[in-house]
């Protein structure tokens, strides 16, 4: 088991493991809330910034987002060719990143679950982005705030 994030209001904690869940805890009494289950191993977890989702990774080629509250699922599947190693809010809280063993990094719609953007890595290191949508055609995650995002359409 790994610890994988705290939440955003400091009452909660994350973790990751090999049993196949993500499990959330209350601080300070350890007390189990909420308890989410995939079919391989749980690489990462994470807290949306408003602490309300929670977003898993797995050995079993699959992502999720889940409600934090009561551990249902808030979307199917965002499904990969291998396992998924990372996945993370975007800071708007709209876009779920993950990173793929099938040399993938996807954007995925929070509310809708649809895949908007892959990026592939090569052979030799570099990147190269197909799959471009004009739903997102700026950077692959909106930036925290500024022009950039308002460029790319993106509400931040």
């Amino acid at each position: 088991m790994g610890l994988d994030a705290d939440s955003p209001d400091g009452k909660r904690l994350l973790t990751a493991s090999r049993d196949q869940t993500a499990a959330l805890w209350a601080i300070p009494s350890g007390k189990k809330l909420v308890e989410v289950a995939h079919n391989g191993i749980v690489r990462s977890a994470r807290f949306s910034s408003d602490g309300r989702r929670l977003v898993t990774a797995s050995h079993d080629n699959t992502a999720r987002v889940w409600d934090a509250e009561n551990g249902r699922p808030l979307t199917d599947s965002l499904h990969h060719d291998a396992e998924v190693h990372h996945a993370d809010f975007s800071p708007n809280g709209r876009y779920v990143l993950t990173a793929s063993a099938d040399g993938t990094a996807r954007v995925w719609d929070v509310e809708s679950g649809r895949s908007l953007s892959t990026l592939e890595h090569d052979a030799s290191g570099r990147e190269s982005e197909r799959g471009h949508s004009e739903r997102f055609p700026g950077p692959l995650l909106p930036p925290a705030s500024g022009r950039e995002g308002e460029k790319a359409g993106l509400e931040t």
